[in-house]
């Protein structure tokens, strides 16, 4: 009981030390071939499965990384085409070097030639597979191969001199390794390698040949279920034992089976494999100068280092650049969350100039814009306590340098702007002074100075500075073109009170003197001016930051900011639609004029209307006078016209539908002209709401729905056709809608 003991605790103490190994050691000459050419990335999956079929450290290192992916498949070969490249490469480095420091040769040679009757059993036992009857897989048989001995080679790595002993004994008595194992070790081979292969995660199939190995193939078809791959495996083990290819550790007197072993194959068969075996497998093996084959792994060696560190610098660049983007999108995200739509240019100034300073952590910081109509220059500085100013100054020189005006480049300040550091009543450091441009449509809108006071990379500092001032620019420019526009509308505004002081002039007045003529014609002017100068100034930085939204979007890894990338996008599409309304209306196509029925364009216009307000049968009362002539018209607008003032009509009902009254009849003057009258009698308008019916963007509806651009075109594209609309309306008694077209 004493010896069953003290053998149970060795075979502890000896899979404790076998298993603290995560792998097996690869050959020199083996990582030598391996390393040349996968970093060369020159190998093709065949070239690459016959460096790792040749060595079972490879094979492991494969199937480690195909768990890592959930790929289970057996095939070395299918592996190789399976796995990247790039994967394998950096997998490798898990593996060890076999070398022993001590430089023990018979060690050595040991190893190797425990390797080539691996590759050897692997060899017969695929071609035994692929020439019998065996219903199993070339390649898998293969695979189960070239591992069969990986407790041999674990305990070879593990306990170099206790494996050396056991097989000097094995020698000796002429006997089998795992017998002499078990008598010495409490365990043999076998078992070691299939609670192995278990742990480091190979196929059940292989942990089965792993550990049968040594079973005859009828003893193996009785109690195994598809035995196939063992019967493989064994009979491959019986090849390379007999024709002595390479070293089992096993002495004991073996022979070829017989015919009867195998169906499908002979011993004469096997026989011829075995000598293929030899050839392919020793040949290879022996004829390596070992000196050669060490100086080849170190210089592939050196080589491969060298390219990691040529990739672990362009990785850390990547990582900067990553990192940039990243403090980018932190910049814009803060300056953005602190600014509303009613700011002026030079207020976003004085908020972006402070967060640079403090974000950057600069000196003096001057922030200034080109000027537009005169030759003031609008300025912000903050300096050393955060504290911010504008001031306006003007400019002796060119007011954006040259080097800056189109191109994102940060140069010196002092030689390009003295003129403003002249002005200015904060002294600037002008050795570490720079200055950079604002750009935004391929134009510099404004530049920024600023001390500058750490050393940084030329490349460095673009990367720096370029996107962030990407943001100010765009916001910056948005907000110059929206002030613009707010100058329009207070023309606009001027002219439309013009006529009676204080007061709007009612729209359905307008036309009903020479002068109230005119006044319409300038009120529609300025009204399109308005809207295309919108539509131009919004356009191309609309563009611009949906634009640039994608790009950081592509890049992003963090949840919460590609949303937030992703709301940029909606909203630019949204504000991009109301872009296309204001330039559909400031620039319509010309009307194509032709006669048409009026009644004809009535029906179309109702079809229409259905469309729009999503109703199958619209409550209407239809009268044409016999006198109507056909109209001069743009069939196509006014049609779309007539469809928004009958959509208004439904829409004018706020809990059930009701009526809308449609009449046509001639103009009682000598034009010959169409008056088509549409009438509700819904909720209708007070004076202020009716004032202001036909603005662009006007609704009466609550915030959120529709841009109310409906009664926009219809004015608009009925002026474009010689007509004329007009409107009046009671609250609470509906609203009636002329228009007069003409006939010719």
């Amino acid at each position: 009981m004493a010896g069953e003991q003290s053998r149970a605790q060795v075979a502890g103490q000896v899979e404790h030390a076998v298993r603290r190994l995560e792998g097996l050691s690869i050959l020199p000459g083996a990582a030598g071939r391996f390393l040349q050419g996968v970093f060369e990335m020159q190998l093709g999956p065949r070239e690459l499965a016959e460096i790792v079929e040749s060595e079972p450290a490879l094979a492991l290192m494969m199937f480690s990384l195909a768990k890592e992916q959930a790929n289970e498949t057996i095939s070395i070969r299918r592996l190789c085409e399976q796995i990247p490249l790039r994967v394998i490469r950096d997998g490798f480095f898990s593996l060890g070097v076999y070398w022993p420091f001590d430089g023990d040769p018979e060690r050595i040679e040991r190893r190797r030639q425990l390797v080539i009757n691996a590759a050897a059993v692997a060899y017969c036992a695929r071609e035994i597979a692929e020439q019998s009857n065996l219903d199993v897989d070339g390649d898998a048989a293969y695979t189960a191969g070239l591992l069969y001995s990986i407790g041999n080679l674990a305990l070879d790595e593990a306990m170099p001199r206790s494996f050396a002993a056991i097989a000097e004994q094995a020698q000796s008595e002429r006997a089998r390794i795992s017998d002499v194992q078990e008598r010495n070790l409490g365990l043999d081979y076998t078992v070691l390698g299939k609670r192995l292969a278990a742990k480091w995660g190979l196929p059940r199939q292989i942990q089965m040949a792993v550990w049968l190995h040594l079973v005859r193939p009828d003893v193996i078809a009785d109690v195994v279920p598809k035995p196939g791959l063992m019967q493989a495996v064994h009979l491959g083990y019986i090849l390379a034992r007999k024709y002595e290819i390479g070293l089992s550790g096993s002495y004991d007197s073996i022979e070829l089976p017989t015919d009867e072993y195998l169906s499908g194959i002979s011993a004469t068969d096997m026989e011829d494999i075995a000598r293929a075996a030899r050839q392919h497998t020793e040949s290879r093996g022996q004829s390596v100068d070992r000196q050669r084959e060490l100086a080849g792994y170190v210089k592939a060696s050196q080589s491969a280092a060298a390219q990691l560190a040529a990739e672990g610098g362009k990785a850390a660049a990547e990582s900067r650049r990553a990192q940039t983007k990243a403090s980018h999108f932190d910049f814009a995200t803060e300056f953005l969350a602190n600014i509303d739509g009613d700011c002026e240019p030079i207020e976003l100034a004085q908020r972006f100039v402070c967060q640079w300073r403090k974000f950057y952590q600069t000196g003096a910081a001057c922030l200034y814009l080109a000027p537009t109509e005169t030759e003031a220059v609008e300025a912000v500085i903050v300096e050393g306590d955060n504290k911010s100013k504008s001031f306006t100054i003007r400019a002796s020189g060119p007011v954006i340098p040259q080097q800056i005006q189109q191109e994102f480049v940060v140069i010196d300040a002092a030689s390009v702007c003295d003129w403003l550091l002249d002005q200015l009543d904060v002294e600037f450091d002008t050795e570490q002074t720079r200055i950079a441009p604002l750009l935004c449509r391929g134009r510099a809108i404004g530049a920024i100075v600023f001390e500058f006071h750490y050393p940084v990379a030329t490349s460095t500092v673009r990367e720096m500075f370029e996107q962030t001032c990407f943001v100010g620019a765009a916001v910056l420019d948005a907000a110059i073109g929206r002030s613009r526009q707010q100058h329009l509308a207070e023309r606009f505004a001027r002219l439309a009170m013009k006529e009676k002081g204080p007061g709007f002039v009612p729209i359905k007045n307008i036309g009903t003197t020479p002068r109230q003529t005119e006044s319409k014609g300038d009120y529609i002017s300025v009204l399109a001016e308005m809207a295309a100068g919108a539509a131009h100034e919004l356009n191309n930085p609309l563009s611009i930051i949906s634009g640039r939204a994608q790009l950081l979007a592509g890049d992003e890894t963090d949840g919460n900011k590609v949303e937030a990338l992703r709301q940029i996008q909606d909203n630019c599409k949204q504000l991009s639609r109301v872009v296309e309304d204001l330039m559909s209306f400031a620039e319509p196509a010309r009307p194509r004029r032709a006669l048409v029925a009026v009644r004809q364009i009535i029906d179309e216009a109702m079809d229409l209307a259905s469309m729009k307000t999503q109703s199958e049968n619209i409550e209407t009362e239809i009268e044409l006078a016999d006198s109507v002539n056909d109209v001069f018209i743009d069939s196509g607008q006014i049609v779309s016209s007539l469809a928004n003032i009958i959509a208004n009509a439904v829409e004018s009902y706020t809990d059930i539908s009701g009526p809308v009254e449609i009449t046509a009849s001639r103009t009682p003057d000598r034009s010959g002209s169409v008056r088509i009258e549409i009438t509700d009698r819904g909720c209708g308008m007070d004076a202020e709401t009716l004032a202001r019916a036909v603005y662009p963007f006007f609704s009466s509806k609550p915030a959120g729905r529709r841009r109310g651009m409906g009664l926009a075109y219809a004015s608009r594209f009925i002026e474009l056709n010689g007509g004329n609309l007009k409107i009046t309306s009671e609250v609470d008694k509906g609203t009636t809608v002329t228009v007069t077209l003409p006939c010719s």
